[in-house]
């Protein structure tokens, strides 16, 4: 029988951190996509988001040997991606930023479907920063709140609590119940 993905894992990064580049970028090829989408939910920005994802790749590489368990990569790269996200959006003038963006991201409705859709997005950037990135996270980064969890360094049960208070919260602005 074939080794297990988590164990091809562990020996990736076994020998990323002995200096095989070859080993490193194949664990970039495995977590590129799901790192983007983390980055992505957080930014709602294509450009930032790979650049976050780059610059969140170099930095796992030098702290390589800071990850104690070589089998925790992916949480580990995960919390770099999302820290290094959350960074960005401190750096950036916040409400002007999320204004611009509210407007750039929110999707077009197509011909015969409601302005449903374009409020809800629209409630969902109005929640606050916490609330707001669970949700996104969570439904457009596809992540579980196990994920949400290690990517925002918070417990699973805080997660869980967040989600359920931004439906309710969203709900509430909508009006009945939210099908994201």
């Amino acid at each position: 029988m074939g080794a297990s993905t988590n164990e091809v894992e562990v020996s990736l990064v076994r020998r990323a951190r002995e200096g095989d580049s070859n080993a490193y970028s194949e664990l970039v090829r495995l977590h590129g996509l799901r790192a983007y989408r983390v980055a992505f939910s957080l930014l709602r920005d294509h450009p930032e988001a790979e650049d976050v994802v780059q610059e969140a790749f170099v930095t796992a590489y030098r702290n390589l040997a800071r990850l104690k368990d070589t089998s925790l990569f992916w949480p580990w790269l995960a919390r770099i991606v999302g820290n290094k996200a959350r960074d960005l959006l401190r750096r950036q003038s916040a409400e002007r930023k999320a204004l611009k963006r509210v407007d750039r991201q929110l999707p077009a409705v197509s011909p015969g479907e409601s302005d449903e859709r374009a409020a809800l997005w629209a409630a969902v950037w109005s929640l606050d920063e916490p609330h707001r990135m669970v949700v996104l996270l969570h439904y457009s980064g596809e992540l579980s709140t196990v994920e949400v969890a290690a990517v925002l360094d918070r417990p699973v049960g805080t997660i869980r609590r967040w989600l359920a208070e931004a439906y309710k919260h969203l709900r509430g602005k909508i009006g009945k119940d939210v099908a994201l």
